[in-house]
C-alpha cells in the first residue's frame, strides 16, 4: 500500500510538472492573481465585473499576474499568455473566444492577446487604444485601477462590436474616463466646472467690451480644453449612458483589421 501511495504521489508529481500553465481556480474565475498584486476582496469584485462582461457580450474578459513569465516558456511574455490561455480552455463558445492580459514583475512586461470572436473585437487598432486605458495605472503600481479600467475598457469595444462598429479607426475611441477613481472624478468635475464658469465670465466681458459676435462655440473654448467629438460625462462609471456610433464611409472602406497568428490569436505585449 505504501509503495503504491508513493507511485500515485510521483505520477501526480510528473503530472503538474507538465502542466506549468495550469491555474488551479474554477471555471468561473477570470482574474488569476499569482504575483499577488490584489486583495481578495479586490480580485472578487474584479473577478464579477469580469464575469458579467463575459455574460453580456459571449467573449470572456482575462487577466493573469505571474512574477515571471521566463519561469513557464522560453519565448516571449505573448506566447506564455497564448499558451496560459490554451491550457487552461479558456474562452467562450465552440470558437473559444475570449481577451486576456498577462502582467509578469519581473520586468514589468505585458501581453494582451485575443482569440474567436474577440479577435473581431478587439482589433490591431483597438488593441493599442485598449492599452491606454491601463498602462498608465500599472506604470503607478495602482493594480486594481488597471484592472478595472482594462475590464472596463474591454465591455466598451465589445459593445462597439455588437453594435457593428469595432473600433477599427482614429476617430471613434470610446470613453476614457472610466477606471478614475471617484476622488479624480470629482475633483475633475470641480476643474470642469470652473473652467467653464471663467469661458463666462470672460464671453460676457467680451461682450461689454466689443459688439462682434461668435458664430462658433469653440471661439470660446480655451486651447486645448474642450473636446467636441470625444466630450463624455466623468461623474460616474456606475450608470451611464451611451448612444450607438454610426459606420461610415471612412470607418467601413478603411479599417486596419485584425493580424491573426497559425494558433488563432492576435495580440500585443510591452513594458509597464
Amino acid at each position: 500500500m505504501k509503495k503504491r501511495s508513493i507511485c500515485v504521489f510521483i505520477v501526480l508529481l510528473i503530472a503538474v510538472s507538465m502542466f506549468p500553465f495550469a491555474l488551479a481556480e474554477g471555471q468561473d474565475t477570470f482574474l488569476f492573481d499569482q504575483a499577488g498584486l490584489l486583495t481578495d476582496e479586490q480580485v472578487s469584485e474584479l473577478n464579477s465585473f469580469m464575469d458579467q462582461i463575459g455574460d453580456q457580450y459571449g467573449c470572456a474578459v482575462y487577466a493573469v499576474t505571474v512574477t515571471d513569465y521566463t519561469d513557464y516558456v522560453n519565448g516571449d511574455v505573448r506566447s506564455c499568455a497564448e499558451a496560459f490561455f490554451t491550457a487552461n480552455d479558456f474562452g467562450s463558445g465552440n470558437d473559444k473566444s475570449g481577451v486576456l492580459l498577462l502582467l509578469s514583475m519581473a520586468e514589468r512586461d505585458y501581453a494582451l492577446i485575443a482569440h474567436g470572436y474577440g479577435n473581431t473585437a478587439f482589433t490591431d487598432y483597438g488593441k493599442g487604444e485598449l492599452t491606454d486605458y491601463f498602462l498608465g495605472y500599472f506604470a503607478n503600481n495602482d493594480w486594481y485601477g488597471g484592472f478595472y479600467a482594462y475590464a472596463d475598457g474591454c465591455r466598451q469595444l465589445l459593445e462597439m462590436a455588437a453594435n457593428g462598429t469595432p473600433l477599427d479607426v482614429p476617430g471613434y475611441e470610446p470613453d476614457r474616463s472610466v477606471g478614475l477613481s471617484t476622488g479624480a472624478k470629482i475633483a475633475i468635475s470641480v476643474v470642469v466646472g470652473c473652467v467653464i464658469a471663467g469661458i463666462v465670465c470672460l464671453v460676457m466681458m467680451a461682450k461689454m467690451k466689443s459688439v462682434s459676435k461668435a458664430l462658433r462655440a469653440e471661439r470660446y473654448a480655451v486651447d486645448g480644453s474642450l473636446d467636441l467629438i470625444h466630450s463624455t460625462e466623468v461623474f460616474s462609471h456606475v450608470t451611464q449612458t451611451r448612444v450607438k456610433i454610426e459606420s461610415d464611409s471612412n470607418r467601413s472602406s478603411g479599417g486596419g483589421g485584425t493580424t491573426v497568428n497559425s494558433n488563432g490569436f492576435s495580440g500585443t505585449s510591452g513594458k509597464f
